[in-house]
């Protein structure tokens, strides 16, 4: 008995053992794969936390690179503002200067017309006074025409100048057809005066007698053809031209 006790108290002792022995070998086990664990972890933190001061650096240097940016963008909003404000400046003188251009090209021409109407007036004074020296000889000849046409109105009134009757005139007033009794020994053509009371009426040419009737070419109307009449009475004066018929 006393050996089956002991065999029994060895056996147990022996369990116990064993089992302490396993137990303190999981232990030291356990506490290797803690530590191998534990230093895995240690340096994967010290990895992430590398990598972190590396992004951190990083962030910072992203972070000064964008307020270089900012201000470089602001500074290029600045020199657009002022580009913006310049070309404004330019294009408002350029609108003035051209208004300027314009209004001196007005201004040119205005004096260049108004130069002009000067030297036209100028020259008109210039001739004025050879006009008025032309017209007053042509009005000088014009009286001494019209006193010698009266002097001889006269005189041929004082006879009784013979009277003609007004038979036709051509529809372009170049010829004159007159009846009555005109001296044929004249030398024709023969330059005439065609006259009614105190009127002169044209200048002209008797050019020949044809059955009684007198044709008169007609060179300077005084009055107007159609102020003649058929039947109308008129009388004949010496003329001032000495030109022949055409």
């Amino acid at each position: 008995m006393k050996h089956s006790a002991m065999m029994a108290g060895c056996v147990l002792g022996g369990l116990i053992i064993v089992i302490f022995g396993w137990r303190e070998f999981r232990h030291r086990e356990i506490q290797g794969e803690h530590a191998a664990l534990e230093g895995n972890l240690l340096g994967k933190i010290h990895n992430l936390e590398a990598k972190l001061e590396e992004a951190s650096a990083q962030t910072i240097r992203c972070e000064a690179s964008i307020k270089e940016m900012e201000i470089e963008l602001q500074s290029r909003a600045d020199r657009c503002a002022n580009l913006s404000a310049q070309r404004d400046h330019l294009r408002a003188e350029s609108e003035r200067q051209s208004t300027l251009a314009k209004e001196r090209s007005e201004a040119l021409a205005m004096m260049e017309k108004d130069l002009q109407a000067t030297r036209h007036e100028l020259l008109l004074k210039a001739a004025a006074p050879r006009t008025l020296e032309a017209e007053i000889s042509r009005k000088d000849a014009r009286i001494q025409e019209l006193e010698s046409l009266l002097d001889r109105q006269s005189a041929m009134q004082a006879v009784h100048p013979d009277m003609y009757a007004v038979e036709g005139i051509s529809s372009d007033g170049s010829v004159l057809l007159l009846s009555g009794n005109l001296d044929i020994s004249l030398n024709f053509p023969t330059s005439i005066r065609l006259c009614r009371k105190n009127e002169v009426l044209l200048n002209g040419w008797i050019n020949r007698i044809e059955d009684s009737r007198i044709i008169v070419h007609t060179g300077e109307w005084q009055v107007s053809p159609s102020a003649l009449v058929k039947g109308e009475k008129v009388f004949i004066l010496p003329g001032r031209y000495h030109d022949s018929d055409p």
